[in-house]
């Protein structure tokens, strides 16, 4: 057995022999960013090869999300991100029926094995699904209240209730189900009651476990623990675990007089650029273990952990605990799946922590999975959007022997109009196919671009840029087609420069020009590539990815803006577009929008508004992050954004908007600087209301 992470002898040769890529000779890095920026400027004079307008499932694939067995395996449900739908399929994985969902459904809770019910994270409605007969039934949907929007589910049986998270109102939904909740029509519409409760920052994960609710709050940084009390949540004797850094997923299990809670996440360290490298942030599995009846608020530090990233294990979306079978060790078996990484780790699990079983190829991009067995042999049933596949992954039986998979759905490649070249891009961005050569030993991580943008977003940190004392947080790296310069601190006019600086930086090391053969990463089979990628065609591939990344479509799309939002835009108008700017792109020569076209902008799903501007400007908000101090950011999705300014010096939008100040066009946003003298205007709190119903809609 393996303690801590260290790699094993059969590891460190899969690497070797993998790998297989090799120092390109002759790399003209000026000429190869001219060819980029010659593309860039293509496909900006012909914005519909990137997908603008198009629906994200042509552009990024129908993204499988979630899997679920029925009937031991007779039967399966998948959950289809982008394509909005629920599949039923039968035991080789034909589709059986399928229904259209919510819009974006990441969540679902199965009842009964016959009723499913499905939100979606830019929908204010869970969906109520019945199967019978191979046949999947509408049986009727709740409307959310306050707008809001799901993006995971879980049953309480004891108690008759679902709870939900939305994470872009930050709050807990707990629902009533009535004893004839299932008695519903197709379009019937289920009135019942529902509570909601303040949470921290982004919540996308929550699990209901032995009375318990235990929540990821993402941009918090932290998994909360909260025992139910006559079906309410308890959140005066609720259990918080923080860290520096985010959790991506957590699993949980009672045991007699104890909870287990298995998180994965980065590292829990602030990130080291002193080196020039990306250093401590390493994928982690963390071990919690609490009394189940004990007081509330107790520190909870972790009892074992285990450096995943060593192993090969990079950016785990998923984590599964099951109870160990006969004769073996430990008294659970924890599944990790790397998302970031071709590798999927068995960890024991014991009265005195982890120990490591082994680690195996599998295909990265696994958001969900379910453990089976049959005939002896594991099996994982794993969704996977990033190569939109659901695979079996079968687990060797005996040492010597290798993992395999094949795809379950589709079984054949589907034909797809997503550009091949776009697709290997979101590869690069999301797998260590962009680092091959990078270790995690020291201060140094093997990692993603995803260890600071999660789901190509931010993670809710302030990190320290490796220059002087300037801190920054995090920007999302989506819609960057048409924001440009790129980045506050960078000031990258193109993303030409942007993606050549992007190789280098993530690197470690003269490691960032070398040839990949394909068929040394069997996985991607799932695109239609040539048999070695050269340096220049994954930078071409990166940049078109970019091209295409844009931002989700804004949930509170579904209804038409309400009368406080349209004042809002009036006030936006007068006191904040002069610097956050109505353009379709911060590219020279992009105009304008008029007033009168703003709302109809924010109420479809065309392409949004940028809200920025390319210039630089000293606002207060220090220090600056350059000379002519910070870009104007952009405000696409600023709800979704955690903590405020360069700096992070606020938590929330009423925070920026109370400390904002201006004299006529002249404005800032840190009142206690010099030069914003006594005299300085505020906003009134009528102003700030609708401001703060305008954003949500930007």
């Amino acid at each position: 057995m393996v303690r801590w992470g260290a790699p094993s002898p059969l590891y460190l040769l899969h690497v070797a022999l993998c790998l297989c890529v090799s120092c390109s000779r002759g790399f003209d890095e000026a000429s190869v960013q001219e060819r980029l920026l010659s593309r860039e400027q293509e496909l900006l004079r012909h914005p519909e090869a990137v997908g603008v307008g198009a629906t994200a499932t042509a552009t990024f694939g129908s993204d499988p999300y979630r899997v679920h067995a029925l009937f031991g395996g007779e039967r399966y449900l998948a959950l289809l991100r982008n394509a909005s739908e629920l599949l039923l399929m039968d035991d080789a994985f034909r589709v059986l029926a399928r229904e259209s969902t919510p819009r974006s459904p990441t969540g679902w809770a199965v009842a009964r094995d016959r009723f499913v019910f499905v939100g979606g994270e830019q929908s204010a409605s869970i969906q109520l699904y019945e199967i019978r007969d191979d046949v999947l039934s509408r049986r009727g949907v709740v409307v959310l209240e306050d707008g809001s929007s799901v993006r995971d589910l879980a049953l309480i049986d004891e108690s008759d209730q679902i709870v939900a998270v939305d994470d872009t109102g930050d709050r807990l939904i707990v629902i009533d189900l009535r004893d004839d909740w299932a008695a519903g029509g197709e379009g019937a519409e289920l009135t019942l009651r529902q509570e909601g409760f303040a949470l921290g920052r982004r919540p996308i994960q929550v699990r209901h476990v032995a009375g318990h609710l235990v929540i990821n709050q993402l941009f918090d940084h932290s998994l909360l623990i909260v025992p139910l009390r006559g079906g309410a949540p308890a959140f005066d004797d609720a259990t918080r675990i923080a860290h520096d850094g985010p959790f991506w997923a957590f699993d949980a299990v009672a045991g007699a007089d104890s909870l287990y809670i298995v998180a994965a996440g980065i590292e829990n360290r602030p990130l080291d650029r002193t080196g020039g490298e990306f250093g401590h942030v390493d994928s982690f599995l963390f071990l919690y273990v609490l009394a189940r009846d004990g007081p509330g608020h107790r520190p909870l530090q972790p009892s074992d952990t285990l450096n995943l990233s060593a192993l090969g294990v990079v950016t785990p979306k998923a984590v599964r605990i099951e109870q160990a079978s006969e004769g073996e060790s430990g008294r659970y078996r924890v599944w990790v799946a790397g998302y970031g990484s071709d590798r999927v780790a068995e960890v024991s699990l014991g009265s005195e922590g982890f120990t490591m079983s082994g680690a195996y190829p599998a295909p990265p991009g696994t958001s969900d999975f379910v453990v089976q067995r049959f005939d002896g042999l594991v099996t994982l049933v794993a969704a996977n959007p990033l190569l939109d596949r659901v695979y079996r992954v079968t687990i060797p039986s005996a040492a010597g022997e290798r993992s395999s998979w094949r795809s379950l759905y589709p079984s054949q490649p589907a034909s797809t109009t997503r550009n091949s070249l776009s697709h290997l891009g979101e590869v690069l961005f999301f797998t260590t196919l962009l680092t091959p050569h990078n270790r995690s030993d020291g201060t140094l991580s093997r990692f993603t671009c995803e260890g600071c943008h999660f789901e190509g977003g931010i993670d809710g940190r302030v990190h320290h840029t490796g220059r002087e004392e300037i801190h920054a947080t995090t920007k999302t790296l989506r819609g960057m087609r048409n924001n440009v310069p790129l980045f506050s601190r960078g000031g990258d006019s193109s993303l030409a420069s942007m993606v050549m600086a992007e190789f280098r930086a993530a690197n470690q090391g003269p490691n960032d020009t070398v040839t990949i053969s394909t068929t040394h990463y069997p996985w991607l089979d799932a695109i239609a590539l040539p048999d070695t990628l050269t340096p220049e065609v994954q930078r071409q591939a990166f940049l078109r990815f970019l091209m295409d990344f844009r931002h989700r479509p804004n949930q509170r799309r579904e209804a038409p803006m309400d009368s406080l939002a349209r004042a809002g835009l009036a006030v936006f108008r007068d006191r904040c577009a002069h610097c956050h700017q109505p353009r379709v792109s911060t590219r020279e020569g992009a105009p304008a929008v008029a007033f009168d076209a703003w709302r109809g902008r924010l109420e479809s799903d065309g392409e949004d508004l940028v809200w920025g501007a390319p210039f630089f400007t000293k606002t207060g908000i220090e220090p600056y992050v350059r000379p002519a101090g910070a870009r104007v950011p952009s405000l696409r999705r600023v709800t979704e954004k955690y903590p405020y300014f360069t700096n992070g010096s606020a938590s929330t939008l009423l925070h920026v908007l109370n400390r904002f100040r201006y004299r006529g066009l002249e404005a800032w946003h840190a009142h206690d600087v010099a030069r914003g003298g006594a005299d300085a205007d505020s906003l009134s709190g009528t102003e700030i209301e609708r401001l703060l119903a305008a954003l949500k809609w930007f």
